[in-house]
């Protein structure tokens, strides 16, 4: 018995967030990382995302996140990234510094 492969049309679509913040009362990398940590654990549970610290490891006051997120509807990821945008934007402990928002 011969095995039917059937070919249709997939379309994947890729999110890549790059997220700068600043933690302005931060006095340590120990106080950033709790901040940051908390941030960290929020995305993932609200929005399923992969997320990570990925630079400014040893600032007290900045950090970089890097986050991504994978989807067959397009729409949905770019209400995803504004939905990030906005749930970061929330948190009084950080200022946004800067967003980078990628769809592949």
């Amino acid at each position: 018995m011969a095995i039917q492969h059937y070919k249709r049309e997939q379309n994947t679509y890729i999110l890549f967030m790059s997220i700068e913040l600043m933690v302005s009362a931060s006095n340590s990398l120990k106080s950033k990382r709790r901040v940051i940590k908390s941030i960290i654990e929020r995305l993932r549970n609200k929005f399923n995302v992969s997320v990570a610290e990925t630079d400014f490891m040893d600032l007290w006051q900045r950090s970089l996140i890097g986050l991504t997120m994978v989807s067959n509807d397009k729409r949905l990821i770019m209400r995803s990234a504004d939905a990030i945008e906005n749930f970061v934007r929330e948190f009084h402990e950080v200022a946004l510094l800067d967003i980078t928002v990628e769809v592949f």
